[in-house]
């Protein structure tokens, strides 16, 4: 299906024949030796034209088929590290010559699911529900994207469609539990920091697909530089601090996050191995903040000294002083090609 996973359609052919995807990718690895690879082969980014080629003979589809479901080619010029992949090869591997055949994390929306039902649609994951940024469902913006059983807590619960009186609902295949969703109100009801997390990732979606981003952001700039500059937030943000403990992100959202969700997200690594929406949530709020500079703090509470006689300079002053020394050199290069507001505020945090 258009905008489906690698994954997902592979998932479906293998419920289809009643056996596991595992089971379905050993079967080709012995039919098509050309696909053993010395390499890992990730089945949703960048997958080899050999594999492309057996999976076209062997579903009996044309090759372009295939081919336009690759990330890859769904959003052209973007790494791997844009899709949550951090603990793909090591949980969902498969031998291919010595390496590993694996696919991008297994997140969902349960509202799209069960809407899909009701379409009468294939149930199947989209693509878009991997990006790395993006938390909540695009279509239902107040239900998070999940990896997980909420009943079980069995992480790729995979799911089967069961009778539910005259419907169907879609369960875990581990437990049973129907995958639905725990309602959570409307958008507007959410605190105004989540509400302006959301609108941002919102913003960089709609970026991805050429759209050019609301000035209210940094100005007037179009979707590739707007598209770039978060690339670059993400990897500032990720970055270890000074004392190798923490990254960056940690010091800009340790007192002023909103009181009515209780997130319990621990120590952010890198948004891209990172499976919990709440994890993923904290880094792009980091990166909010870094949009807006002080006009962040309107938005977000902030409790504690960081910032008392530096408003004018958050949060850069914050991330100059936690950055390594030897870093600082890599961040102003970088600094020199975004956008002005963002590359004015390093300079004066520099003339400090």
């Amino acid at each position: 299906m258009e905008g489906e996973l690698t994954s997902s359609w592979l998932y479906r052919v293998a419920a289809a024949n009643l056996v596991k995807l595992e089971e379905l990718l050993s079967g080709l690895l012995e039919l098509y030796p050309e696909v053993h690879s010395c390499s890992n082969i990730c089945l949703d980014y960048g997958i080899a034209p050999a594999w492309i080629r057996a999976l076209a003979i062997w579903c009996r589809l044309a090759e372009s088929r295939i081919h336009k479901l690759d990330l890859a080619r769904v959003f052209p010029g973007r790494h791997l590290n844009w899709f949550v992949h951090g603990n793909g090869a090591p949980s969902s591997g498969r031998n291919s010559g010595g390496r590993s055949v694996w696919w991008l994390a297994f997140i969902f929306c349960p509202r799209c699911l069960d809407q899909q039902i009701k379409d009468g649609l294939p149930i199947h994951r989209r693509a878009e529900w991997t990006l790395a940024f993006l938390t909540h469902c695009p279509q239902h913006q107040d239900e998070p994207l999940r990896h997980y059983c909420l009943c079980c807590h069995r992480e790729e619960p995979r799911w089967v469609v069961a009778p539910k009186g005259k419907d169907e609902e879609v369960q875990c295949r581990h437990c049973g539990t129907a995958l639905s969703h725990w309602p959570r109100g409307t958008i507007d009801r959410f605190s105004p920091p989540l509400q302006l997390t959301l609108r941002l990732e919102s913003t960089i979606l709609r970026s991805l697909s050429g759209q050019a981003p609301d000035p209210f952001w940094v100005g007037n700039v179009d979707a590739d530089t707007f598209a770039n500059l978060v690339s670059d937030l993400f990897l500032l943000l990720a970055e270890p601090d000074r004392q190798g403990v923490l990254a960056l992100a940690d010091h800009l959202g340790g007192e002023d996050w909103w009181d009515k969700h209780r997130l319990g997200y621990g120590v952010v690594t890198t948004v891209a191995s990172l499976q919990h929406w709440a994890s993923r949530l904290k880094m792009v709020a980091s990166v909010a903040k870094c949009l807006l500079g002080e006009r962040s703090l309107q938005f977000f509470r902030f409790r504690g000294p960081r910032c008392v006689g530096q408003r004018d300079l958050y949060p850069f002053a914050i991330l100059f002083r936690e950055l390594p020394v030897d870093h600082h050199e890599e961040l102003i290069r970088r600094a020199m090609r975004w956008p002005d507001p963002l590359a004015d505020q390093i300079l004066r945090v520099l003339k400090r």
